[in-house]
């Protein structure tokens, strides 16, 4: 599907679609951040709606709804970063209060970690493609529209070996919803860097 979900997914021409950056955790880690999320909210008496396991996942950076040009620059862009893999701990859960999330991060985000979310902002700056610019606020969304708001709290550590980051399809979904797939992935590491996986596989549920 080549619609971008905006205004429920209705008005976004054909041509466009919603994508954005983002470090994509295996299925063993998923479920870590998933059990710890649900202890967190049990033990705070937090409600509200779990993100499925198989969504959760860090933004680096959104792109918003691009048309097929502008995707093809962000594919290239991407491929010319050159940024080392790097240990990511998650040892705090919260919540935004704004936005109603409850979420799982860290207390120190690795230099690394801004160093690749800035070496992407360049690389997107140089091919003339626009992004969000807010600041990197490392964390990974796992309940939404919840009450109350959950104040920062320790958690067992878990740590992530981030080795490689992906550029993922956002597209509209049943009952206002959005369905998530991989379009392509890069590895992390000193030397430039190559694709991994391209392609669109099996959409993920919400």
């Amino acid at each position: 599907m080549r619609r971008s979900r905006a205004c429920c997914g209705a008005c976004v021409p054909e041509s466009r679609r919603r994508l954005f950056f983002a470090l994509w955790p295996d299925a063993a880690l998923r479920t870590a951040i998933a059990l710890a999320a649900r202890a967190a909210a049990r033990a705070a008496g937090v409600s509200g709606k779990r993100v499925h396991d198989e969504r959760l996942h860090l933004t680096l950076l959104f792109l918003g709804d691009l048309d097929a040009p502008s995707e093809a620059r962000a594919l290239q862009a991407a491929a010319a970063v050159r940024a080392p893999g790097f240990e990511l701990v998650l040892d705090q859960a919260g919540s935004f209060y704004r936005s109603k999330v409850l979420w799982i991060g860290t207390r120190q985000a690795p230099a690394a970690l801004t160093g690749l979310s800035q070496a992407l902002r360049a690389a997107l700056d140089s091919a003339g493609v626009a992004f969000d610019r807010k600041a990197l606020a490392p964390h990974v969304t796992c309940y939404r529209d919840i009450r109350p708001p959950l104040r920062a709290v320790a958690i067992e550590p878990l740590t992530w070996g981030a080795r490689e980051f992906a550029l993922v399809h956002s597209a509209p979904g049943a009952r206002g919803t959005a369905q998530y797939h991989v379009v392509s992935q890069w590895s992390l590491q000193d030397v430039p860097m190559h694709t991994v996986k391209t392609g669109q596989p099996g959409k993920v549920p919400e």
